[in-house]
């Protein structure tokens, strides 16, 4: 009888998405289990387990492509929750420093490998595409190793963490830049023929036009999203279902990733902005929470999909997945171990954070297979850069490590003497109003009277309330309160 129900359930399962979806699952769970037992990442799990389960292993699962749908919905929900998590007035702060550390990093990164690229037979738009997915290092992994070690407070973590974020809003550019790559290449798609009298005006002039209507769409979008989500949002919260907002949420990143794809522009930039629109609300944080669980199971299928677009067979000798995995840390630790000095950091710092980004990223993963669909590399580079990229990964504990080794002979290495530490120099100070801030859970009697108590000592606070009439009361009052 057991059999006969095995047999039964197999039979419906065995061409439809869900048997491809339990697969994928099982495996990408068993992986993981065995990698964390070693104290290793998962995503290298989530690439593992597509490149056993797909077609060129164990054949589970016949094509990639029929996890498309899922995998596009993961990396919508990452540029949305990205967006949820910038705080536009800190990013505001600290805006000059961010931005040099972060973009100074990449650029350097980018320049330096674009050679190596060509070195090993890339073709220029190839090597550049494979560069700039490169430079990006794995949020996830860095910040929770940080994190166990308790150093994210610290010099070295506060700097690592903000050249992360800032990689994090160049994904977008990157993103962007991707089908500028292609058509560079030869194989970007044909200008559409458009209306007569926009085909007949000169290229640069479409041109212009063309970037100017989708400047204005996106605004547009932007302003009809600050309009009518707070008041959508206030809505939802009023009522006792909470997945109403998640619900909400979510239909807003797909809702904005639509609209931006119908206007020529990619997916994810939608989702993106629809993120960094509602990360301006009260809302924001209960709403990261809430889709943080949907994001990672989405997410998990996005990796290993992407996992089974690697064939091992194709990877022509491990000489060069070695070779680019030491040519690829080296040039992001000695880039970024620069750029950080140079910015008023101190050698051992500097050393901590060139070694503990040097490895690639979750969104690498994402540029690369981008890049793959719109023809830039072929189906082997593509192989071969994952490759790399997960190999980063796994070393990634023990560089960080040694970076830290390193660091404690290197005290006597000061910083730039021709720049103010600039990324430093504020630090202690928020160090010490952190250790003054309080947080108070609801805003009842009992939390108004705290409050009232921590503003006769002087004690900044923050208060978390689930009544969404108050959050927009005290807000106006000028309350640091968040729902």
């Amino acid at each position: 009888m057991t059999r006969y129900l095995l047999a039964a359930a197999a039979s419906a399962l065995e061409s439809s998405l869900l048997f491809e979806l339990l697969v994928v699952l099982a495996t990408a769970v068993l992986v993981a289990i065995l990698m964390q037992r070693v104290r290793l990442a998962v995503i290298p799990a989530y690439l593992i387990a597509g490149a056993v389960a797909g077609p060129n292993a164990l054949g589970f699962v016949r094509s990639p492509d029929s996890l498309q749908t899922i995998s596009q919905m993961g990396i919508i929900l990452l540029l949305f929750s990205i967006g949820l998590q910038m705080e536009l007035h800190l990013l505001k702060q600290g805006l000059r420093s961010l931005l040099l550390a972060g973009v100074g990093s990449c650029a350097v990164s980018i320049l330096l490998g674009w050679p190596l690229g060509m070195l090993f037979g890339l073709p220029p738009p190839a090597a550049l595409a494979v560069c700039m997915a490169l430079s990006l290092s794995s949020t996830s992994v860095v910040l929770r190793i940080l994190s166990e070690r308790r150093e994210l407070r610290r010099p070295e973590g506060r700097l690592a963490f903000s050249i992360l974020v800032v990689q994090d809003l160049l994904v977008v550019a990157m993103l962007v830049g991707l089908p500028l790559l292609s058509m560079w290449a030869g194989g970007g798609p044909a200008p559409e023929a458009g209306p007569p009298q926009l085909s007949a005006a000169p290229a640069w002039s479409r041109f212009v036009l063309s970037a100017a209507a989708r400047v204005a769409g996106v605004a547009l979008l932007i302003l009809l999203a600050n309009l009518a989500l707070p008041r959508l949002l206030h809505e939802a919260a009023r009522g006792p279902s909470q997945e109403v907002m998640m619900i909400l949420s979510v239909a807003t990143a797909i809702g904005a990733a639509v609209a931006t794809r119908a206007m020529g522009l990619s997916l994810e930039m939608g989702a993106f902005l629809a993120g960094l629109t509602l990360s301006a609300t009260p809302f924001g944080h209960h709403l990261s929470g809430q889709i943080g669980p949907l994001r990672d199971l989405f997410m998990a299928v996005f990796f290993v999909s992407v996992g089974m677009n690697v064939d091992p067979a194709s990877f022509g000798g491990w000489w060069v997945i070695l070779l680019g995995g030491l040519a690829m840390s080296v040039v992001k630790a000695v880039s970024i171990g620069l750029v950080s000095w140079s910015l008023g950091a101190s050698g051992a710092v500097a050393v901590v954070v060139g070694l503990s980004l040097s490895q690639g990223g979750e969104f690498s993963l994402l540029l690369l297979e981008k890049a793959r669909a719109a023809g830039l590399v072929s189906a082997m580079t593509a192989a071969r850069v994952i490759a790399i990229v997960v190999l980063s990964l796994l070393l990634t504990p023990g560089l960080v490590e040694l970076g830290y080794r390193w660091s404690r002979n290197l005290s006597w290495i000061k910083p730039a003497p021709w720049i103010k530490p600039m990324l430093l120099r504020e630090a202690p100070e928020a160090a010490s109003r952190a250790a003054r801030h309080a947080i108070i859970a609801g805003f009842g009697p009992v939390g108004q009277s705290i409050a009232e108590k921590l503003d006769e000592v002087g004690v900044e606070y923050t208060v978390i309330e689930l009544n969404p009439g108050t959050v927009r009361a005290q807000a106006r009052l000028g309350k640091s309160i968040i729902y």
